[in-house]
């Protein structure tokens, strides 16, 4: 215990001083990739303590070799500064209920892969029981920017229910990819900045990752010019039991932001989508495939902001599933703003605004779509007006929807209590509300279906009035 307290002691001080460096506050605070000059400079500065044995370690990989191979506790590594990690390897230990947790303590730690393939990877393939893993205030940094193979943490295998909490992904290809018949995952708090390629890649296979959750997750593609061609999906994800992505913010892609296969249970809330497709027309914010010859099942798309220059908003081949409560923007594209195809079931559409700058193309394009009730109501649809404006374009089985004013979709049955006007956004016009908020004298102010409505707006505002808005934002609540 006297030994234990001296090191922690120690750890303290050393923390004191690396908080006081210039370069180790650099790292922490720049968002471009660091370089490896300088994170080899700073590599001696890093610790690691675990905290159960007393133990310390300058050296990632010595620190998991140490590690008991049947665990009869939690343990905890606590890192601070800098540390060259070039693919340090979690493998071989049967951790049984318990966990591992690596814990930066002086703000956020640095693991530098030193332009390996990845900084950490944990590996329960073979006798192996490698589960609960924690990250938490990390810096994943500096790791392979070449090879579509690699991420800076890799799950293989890893069970029980694992943590990614203030964690920062900077400086190479693939953040972070989990296969191979993994189980919970929740991400909170976590930045993937200037990724080449892309954010998280879960999931090989149906069933392969359980539960997820992407909790205010804030990510983008590396937008230089010399890399806009080959950048592609911001998240790819296949095969969850179900997933939650909340309070997120996506930016950046050149295709597809959100990239969903294979899996039901969708609850997607209170996000911002922006500039999907941006090299590439076909790209989307949002894309749900089914395996051929199933159906995905039980989706919700609420409260959510589509800002997309070019790209359709939402691409689904789903059943049972509600889209309201959403804002789409158009900035100019012959694709359409929502684009339903091969869809049964339920279908709902309530409390969106949809305004699009172009009168070629649809707001929302029905194809193969069969609902057995298809519900849109209490709407904000603006278009230009012209010879090719649509609002719905195709049908609902042998219905034809396809309308260009709201007139004609109403004779249809549709949108009884909707709005054809311009929505009249804030924009600006007062600093302290978000763009895309309708402004005071909006139409679609206190129109909206309270029995539709969110618990909670775009920005996480109460919606408890008996007049929301219409769209992802209710101007009442904030």
């Amino acid at each position: 215990m006297i030994c234990l307290s001296r090191q922690l002691t120690w750890l303290l001080l050393t923390s004191v001083f690396l908080s006081s460096c210039t370069n180790v506050d650099l790292l922490q605070h720049s968002s471009e990739p660091v370089p490896h000059q300088a994170a080899a400079r700073l590599a001696a500065n890093g610790q690691i303590v675990n905290i159960q044995t007393g133990k310390t370690y300058t050296d990632l990989q010595q620190a998991f070799n140490e590690l008991p191979a049947t665990f009869d506790q939690d343990y905890e590594l606590q890192l601070s500064g800098t540390l060259l990690s070039p693919s340090a390897t979690l493998r071989n230990k049967k951790m049984g209920s318990f966990s591992l947790a690596l814990r930066g303590v002086d703000g956020q730690a640095v693991l530098d892969a030193n332009e390996k393939e990845s900084a950490v990877v944990f590996n329960g393939t073979g006798p192996a029981n490698i589960r609960n893993i924690i990250l938490e205030n990390l810096v994943i940094t500096n790791y392979s920017q070449t090879s579509g193979n690699t991420a800076g943490v890799r799950f293989f295998t890893v069970k029980g229910q694992s943590l990614l909490k203030n964690v920062r992904f900077t400086g190479g290809y693939v953040a972070m990819r989990a296969t191979v018949n993994c189980e919970d995952i929740t991400l909170e708090d976590v930045q993937m900045e200037g990724i080449r390629f892309g954010g998280p890649r879960f999931g090989q296979a149906a069933n392969d990752v359980g539960n997820v959750v992407f909790r205010r997750l804030k990510t983008s593609l590396d937008q230089s010019e010399s890399n806009l061609s080959g950048s592609d999906n911001v998240c790819q994800l296949k095969g969850f039991k179900s997933l939650l992505i909340e309070d997120c913010t996506f930016d950046g892609a050149t295709k597809t932001i959100v990239d969903l296969y294979e899996m039901s249970n969708v609850t997607i809330r209170r996000n911002t989508f922006i500039r999907s497709g941006s090299n590439n027309l076909y790209g989307t914010a949002l894309q749900l495939l089914p395996a051929s010859g199933s159906a995905c099942r039980n989706i919700t798309i609420e409260d959510n902001l589509f800002d997309n220059p070019k790209a359709t908003a939402i691409y689904l081949r789903a059943a049972d599933y509600k889209i309201n409560n959403n804002t789409f923007i158009e900035g100019g594209t012959s694709r359409p703003l929502v684009s339903l195809e091969a869809s049964s079931g339920t279908i709902e559409l309530v409390n969106n605004i949809y305004y699009g700058t172009s009168n070629t193309n649809p707001i929302i394009n029905l194809y193969q779509v069969n609902a057995t009730s298809f519900v849109s109501d209490y709407n904000l649809f603006y278009k230009p007006s012209g010879s090719g404006r649509l609002f719905i374009k195709g049908s609902n089985g042998k219905t034809d929807l396809s309308s260009s004013s709201l007139a004609q979709l109403q004779s249809k049955g549709l949108d009884r209590n909707s709005l054809q006007a311009q929505p009249l956004f804030n924009l600006g016009s007062d600093p302290v509300r978000p763009p895309y908020m309708l402004a005071p004298n909006s139409p679609g102010r206190n129109a909206g279906d309270r029995n539709r409505a969110g618990t909670n707006d775009l920005t996480g505002k109460s919606t408890e009035d008996d007049r929301p808005d219409m769209g992802a934002y209710d101007y009442d609540s904030f």
